[in-house]
């Protein structure tokens, strides 16, 4: 050990060279490093729920969702009604939105002589008081479960957005995001949904990553300055 270290104060240069070659060799691999924020990945793979869950996304892959959550004093009045059906089309047209649910576009399914007759509940927003009110009964007259899609107060609303399976949910829930701070009306507009958190939780970790990293490099020369009263 004491020839070791000899050899070294007699060649400091030699050996801080040797060291930056051998880091660079072993970190070359550090470019693959990916961050994974979505909170299912890390989850212990001996869980057993764990591995059902995995299982059942392989049998029944579903379809990642985005809920749209708009809230007004009144969502019965025409401009809101018009906002909301607006909103949707918009949505329906997004590359990576597969489909969209919301209370402008919800089907109704009704017996006919023929058969069954499935349509959107509007084919164009409501204009009038009476169409209004016509509107709203079809929507808590009918059986869909239409809680998911509006409060009983009349001041929510939710608009559900399925993602497409062939692209990555936290791209599609960024396309989604974007569109939503595009936005240009008076109402309130909540974004939430499994592939939103994973974007927020991956925005937090590159942020932190990017503060701290630096931070800990520092701290650590303090301590070494500290601990030898040299910069060398």
């Amino acid at each position: 050990m004491i020839r070791i270290t000899r050899w070294v104060l007699d060649h400091p240069w030699l050996t801080i060279i040797s060291i930056l070659v051998v880091t660079v060799f072993l970190g070359y691999s550090i470019r693959n490093i990916k961050v994974d924020p979505d909170i299912t990945s890390s989850l212990p793979q001996n869980i057993p729920e764990k591995r059902l869950y995995d299982r059942m996304n392989e049998i029944f892959p579903s379809k990642d969702m985005v809920m749209i959550a708009i809230e007004a004093d009144s969502l019965f009045c025409p401009k809101t009604i018009a906002t909301i059906f607006e909103i949707t089309r918009q949505l329906e047209d997004l590359p990576d939105v597969y489909s969209v649910i919301s209370p402008t576009n919800v089907r109704i399914i009704s017996g006919t002589e023929e058969g069954l007759d499935v349509r959107e509940i509007l084919s164009e927003p409501p204009k009038t008081r009476e169409e209004i009110e016509k509107y709203r009964y079809t929507l808590f007259h009918s059986d869909l479960p239409i809680e998911n899609l509006i409060s009983k107060d009349g001041r929510m609303a939710g608009i559900m957005v399925f993602l497409k399976n062939t692209v990555k949910p936290e791209d599609a829930a960024e396309e989604v995001m974007q569109f939503v701070d595009s936005l240009k009306t008076d109402l309130k507009v909540y974004v939430t949904g499994k592939p939103v958190l994973t974007v927020y939780m991956g925005r937090g970790i590159a942020r932190d990553m990017g503060l701290l990293f630096p931070l800990v490099i520092v701290l650590i020369i303090v301590i070494l300055w500290l601990s030898f009263r040299s910069w060398r």
